[in-house]
């Protein structure tokens, strides 16, 4: 028997080996959802192309190709996927619980209300328009933090940087307050020793003196 043969045989074999096909079923339900993720979940998001979504997540057209088919992802690739769908891992990877489980009361956290239902996303963008369009530059900030690039790093870097300079800012204002309000109550202390001692009688005004000079 040929080489080749001897590979045809095996892999005929394994194809019908319970063990196999059980993996290769769970390879192709778990590529399906990827499918279902990208095509039909994300509600709010126009249908995506494989290469808009590979694109997005970071990777090649090719490799969400494979992974659509069946082939697993690599615990970082996974972590990518995840960050840009923002659905439940265990959902995506093995079938399990909701897509976008619920994180509170109310039916599921912010980013999952976002994702199932764009109302809400409307909801929250008119809550926080005076803000000037916070809302909007915290989902872009979400989705480069999410990117694993060199721009994540730089943004993270610089969050990271303002947020210790706005600290030092708020400190130092409130030190400047405490000293305005010290300065004020100094003042006023100075003021009310001032008046009390204007009204005190003198020692010449409380002994009244006779035409010689000598105390009458």
């Amino acid at each position: 028997m040929s080489s080749y043969a001897s590979v045809a045989v095996l892999t005929d074999a394994l194809k019908k080996c319970p063990f196999m096909a059980k993996k290769r079923e769970k390879n192709i339900a778990r590529g399906a959802r990827f499918v279902e993720m990208r095509t039909e979940l994300r509600k709010g998001h126009e249908r995506e192309s494989q290469k808009s979504a590979a694109k997005a997540i970071g990777m090649s057209e090719s490799a969400l190709r494979n992974y659509e088919a069946g082939t697993e992802p690599t615990p970082t690739v996974r972590k990518k996927i995840l960050a840009y769908y923002g659905c439940s891992e265990r959902w995506l990877m093995y079938g399990e619980g909701p897509p976008f489980p619920s994180h509170d009361t109310n039916g599921g956290s912010i980013y999952s209300k976002m994702a199932r239902d764009p109302s809400a996303l409307m909801e929250i963008r008119e809550a926080t328009a005076e803000l000037g369009g916070a809302l909007d530059i915290l989902m872009i900030a979400m989705h480069i933090l999410a990117s694993k690039t060199i721009y994540s790093a730089a943004l993270r870097s610089n969050i990271l940087a303002f947020n210790k300079a706005l600290a030092q800012e708020e400190r130092l204002d409130r030190v400047e307050s405490e000293v305005k309000r010290l300065d004020e109550e100094n003042r006023l202390l100075k003021a009310s020793a001032g008046g009390a001692a204007s009204t005190d009688p003198s020692p010449d005004a409380a002994s009244p003196t006779g035409t010689d000079g000598q105390a009458t």
